[in-house]
């Protein structure tokens, strides 16, 4: 079937240069992607239809997890509609997201005129496709936002365009009084564009699950709004430092939400003192690592019964919204 598909667009391009241009990418799409996703995944090359299947049921069928969302823990479907667009909206840089929605807009306003290339369709469809799947209030929502991360780079081709048009415009306005190019204009335009994001990178790089927008007045805004803190244990890193500098020799600690083999981890890696014990709940520790999800509220509670004091003794604080806290037996 490849064959003849890459033959047929031979024969087409021979015809129909510009039809060709088209459809190659489809076709081209549509066949090397499974072949990409086969050879990339050494896991499906002893068992490929078999082991694809379950793939697929593995995401269709896959639990719920508890989310914050505007101050409400989702557990279970229906999902709300928006949640995919207003989480997008505070968590991709705002210079970045204003653009991405002004480049689908001119293509959607370009389709009502019928004056849309077969290229922007295709790069418009690419931005939504992902997007449009888990916004239904039935798909399983059990990630956050990367299960849209295929509409990234074609919502940033919009974006691009968006600067362009924007560069034409200011070009236009200023090039009679200052000798400037263009290009330069929209150089100069992606680089301001693209300062927030850099700097956002720079400061939260190690704890990107936590990164939220400008629309959401940052990391303190987010949690104001009731949003996710942190996604699972990434963050538990920031205050490892400390436990190796202050434990006691032996001491007991609780990862809250942390895998077994992840604090292994920690420790055959160096991360961890070796001689540190990692027990199963705050009644059995002497120090208790708890993470801040909102539907875990109820084992800070656990924690400050067991431990015997509600003050912390060190903690990932992130533009001082507690991230990672930490609580020792009194």
């Amino acid at each position: 079937m490849a064959g003849l598909g890459f033959w047929r667009l031979w024969r087409l391009r021979a015809e129909d240069e510009g039809t060709f241009r088209a459809i190659a990418p489809l076709v081209a799409m549509a066949v090397l992607g499974p072949v990409i996703f086969y050879l990339h995944w050494p896991y499906l090359w002893a068992h490929p239809v078999d082991r694809t299947a379950w793939y697929l049921i593995f995401h269709a069928t896959h639990n719920h997890y508890a989310w914050f969302y505007l101050g409400t823990v989702l557990r279970e479907p229906p999902f709300p509609l928006e949640y995919v667009v207003v989480k997008t909206a505070l968590t991709v840089p705002t210079s970045l997201f204003v653009p991405m929605v002004l480049g689908l807009g001119w293509v959607v306003l370009r389709v009502a005129s019928r004056k849309a290339s077969m290229l922007e369709l295709l790069v418009a469809v690419n931005a939504v496709m992902s997007i449009a799947i888990i916004s239904a209030p039935s798909v399983p929502h059990f990630g956050g936002v990367k299960h849209w991360f295929p509409s990234m780079p074609f919502l940033a081709i919009l974006a691009a365009g968006s600067l362009a048009r924007g560069a034409a415009g200011l070009h236009a306005l200023v090039s009679q009084k200052l000798k400037v190019s263009q290009s330069a204009v929209f150089a100069a335009l992606a680089v301001l564009v693209g300062l927030a994001p850099a700097i956002a990178t720079a400061r939260i790089y190690q704890f990107g699950t936590s990164a939220y927008s400008e629309l959401a007045g940052g990391l303190p805004g987010a949690a104001s709004l009731g949003m996710q803190r942190q996604f699972w244990a990434n963050n538990v890193t920031g205050v490892l430092e400390w436990v190796n500098a202050n434990a006691r020799p032996g001491e007991r600690v609780y990862f809250h939400e942390c895998h077994n083999l992840q604090t292994r981890d920690y420790q055959r890696n160096s991360m961890v003192r070796g001689d540190l014990r990692f027990v199963g709940s705050p009644a059995e520790a002497d120090l208790v690592l708890y993470q801040y999800h909102q539907e875990f509220r109820e084992a800070e509670f656990n924690t400050w019964q067991a431990l015997g004091t509600v003050r912390p003794v060190t903690g990932l604080y992130l533009d001082e919204t507690p991230q990672i806290i930490v609580y020792r037996r009194r």
